[in-house]
């Protein structure tokens, strides 16, 4: 197995199909947990929809990234087909509130699988979302920046800091995984 690579310190592949992302934020667990399964919340820095509440349960989530942010900068051509939306379909594979959320990602018959902890230290909690069974390269890239973008905007918005136009923090994103 090849030796995890850190890309930022808050951001490491793993391995092959492995990406685990570390963020510490401002508590109480309950309130970050709220951000992960309620779809109001969940909708300031990721996507709208509740999420299931038992394992198997399938749920849906409407992502559009011009709402996440006060203005959305300049959308990358190859993200203009979803300028309108995107919904996708999700089941929970992990419910063990306020601690574990998970749910599985992408279409098909092994869709990759996404994994939210949340562990109290202090007034604030370590959040770790571990994103496996990435298929390939591309989706790799791709989810990769995404999931760094989409933590940066809930840093912003559970500490209440104003937060850059989502598509700036894209391209941040991807300038950070390209020299990585």
């Amino acid at each position: 197995m090849k030796q995890a690579t850190i890309i930022d310190k808050r951001a490491v592949r793993v391995n092959a199909d492995t990406f685990r992302f570390e963020r510490l934020f401002p508590g109480p667990i309950e309130r970050v947990w709220e951000y992960l399964v309620d779809g109001e919340k969940r909708g300031k820095w990721l996507a709208k929809g509740d999420a299931g509440t038992s394992v198997g349960e399938e749920f849906q989530m409407r992502f559009k990234h011009a709402e996440l942010t006060p203005e959305p900068g300049a959308i990358p051509d190859r993200f203009k087909q979803y300028e309108n939306g995107l919904t996708s379909t999700h089941k929970v594979t992990v419910w063990e509130p306020p601690r574990r959320f998970g749910m599985s990602w992408g279409e098909g018959e092994e869709p990759s699988e996404v994994l939210f902890e949340l562990t109290p230290e202090g007034k604030k909690v370590r959040f770790v979302l571990t994103h496996r069974r990435v298929s390939d390269a591309t989706q790799a890239d791709g989810f990769t920046k995404g999931w760094h973008t989409h933590l940066e905007v809930l840093e912003g918005v559970l500490e209440e800091k104003p937060l850059e136009p989502f598509w700036d923090l894209f391209r941040k994103s991807e300038a950070l995984y390209e020299t990585a």
